[in-house]
């Protein structure tokens, strides 16, 4: 059974490309919290799990966002309340809810986009590129390992060090630099067996990489629905809902392919 991660690089990057670029870009909350709840329900899929973590840490953001817009910004004509002489405004406390689901959705659709979109597929999609393509798969791959490598080296220093304090800029820099010397041996180590195996451009080509059928279609569909852009409001919205839940249509569409396959296989073995 097929997957939508199953899809070319190029055509993945092209859909998540233009399902997050328009609630990055216009502060619609109708548009953020629709990206939001696919974007859930999308990495709910990818974790097979219910995504707790993640809804609780979407709610804390928006709240976080809503609260410290209110409290700064105090522009608007709506006054609800005053604190030190400062107006709390409805206008501040909306905008600051839409800027929290915003970036809730972004953090929540990266996070799709860099399960879906490998280090291999993009090395497969740039390899036209080496050079450019090896970057970024491992810029892509370091920058968590290196976050872990900070928080180990962090405890550390906090059981063999007591005394340090490690939030103050002494302790970060110690920190830091262990992090940096580690970093650099690492990458010295990497290269050294990257070149041994003959890396080169003809690593990253790969039997079905290329444009198929299907990469045709959802192409096709990706151009084609940008024209919602023309619709009514309402309409509109309607379509780039549909649109964010591409992946779990096709999804849908494939289990139930599966499904036909199956049962005519066993009504076969019957006869």
């Amino acid at each position: 059974m097929r997957r939508f991660d199953d899809f070319n690089p190029a055509t993945l990057f092209m859909y998540y490309m233009i399902a997050i670029i328009p609630f990055m870009v216009i502060m619609d909350p109708l548009l953020s919290a629709a990206a939001l709840l696919a974007g859930l329900i999308r990495m709910g899929i990818h974790e097979r799990k219910f995504p707790a973590g993640r809804i609780t840490f979407s709610i804390l953001l928006v709240l976080v966002m809503t609260l410290m817009n209110a409290l700064t910004s105090h522009q608007g004509n709506t006054e609800l309340l005053f604190i030190n002489n400062r107006a709390i405004t409805l206008e501040a406390v909306r905008y600051g809810a839409v800027t929290g689901l915003m970036m809730a959705a972004a953090v929540v659709w990266f996070g799709a986009f860099s399960r879906s979109l490998t280090g291999e597929k993009i090395m497969i999609m740039l390899r036209k590129m080496p050079k450019t393509a090896l970057l970024m798969s491992m810029i892509i791959r370091l920058i968590p390992r290196y976050i872990k490598r900070f928080r180990k080296v962090e405890e550390a220093v906090k059981v063999n060090e007591k005394a340090v304090q490690t939030q103050n800029t002494a302790g970060m820099l110690k920190i830091s630099s262990a992090v940096f010397t580690w970093a650099l041996e690492n990458s010295m180590d990497t290269a050294d067996v990257m070149i041994m195996r003959g890396c080169d451009r003809h690593m990253y080509t790969r039997a079905g990489a290329g444009f198929k059928r299907r990469d045709v279609i959802l192409m096709s569909i990706i151009i084609i629905s940008q024209l919602m852009w023309l619709l009514p409001y309402r309409y509109r919205i309607c379509v780039q809902w549909i649109y964010l839940i591409i992946p779990e249509i096709y999804m849908i569409k494939e289990n139930v392919k599966w499904k036909i396959y199956t049962l005519g296989t066993s009504g076969t073995k019957k006869f």
